[in-house]
């Protein structure tokens, strides 16, 4: 019996990073500009962390995506 290999593109972890650092900036600018007040401050948070968290959660994904442990082979 053939064996299906499972196989993540890069192009996938990048549209997966890019939709959750969404979320995850509207949701830091809204917490930031609460507590702060100030629309500048929220402003620099959100754009450095996004861009910062968006490389590790990439880099992350592209680990994750040769770890075979929880992955299941199915057939079609």
């Amino acid at each position: 019996m053939k064996r299906l290999r499972h196989h993540e593109h890069a192009y996938r972890s990048i549209a997966k990073s890019i939709s959750y650092r969404i979320i995850i900036s509207i949701v830091l600018f809204l917490i930031t500009y609460a507590l702060t007040g100030s629309l500048d401050k929220a402003l620099q948070l959100t754009g450095w962390t996004a861009i910062i968290s968006t490389l590790i959660y990439y880099l992350h994904e592209r680990v994750w995506a040769h770890i075979s442990w929880g992955r299941t082979n199915q057939h079609k």
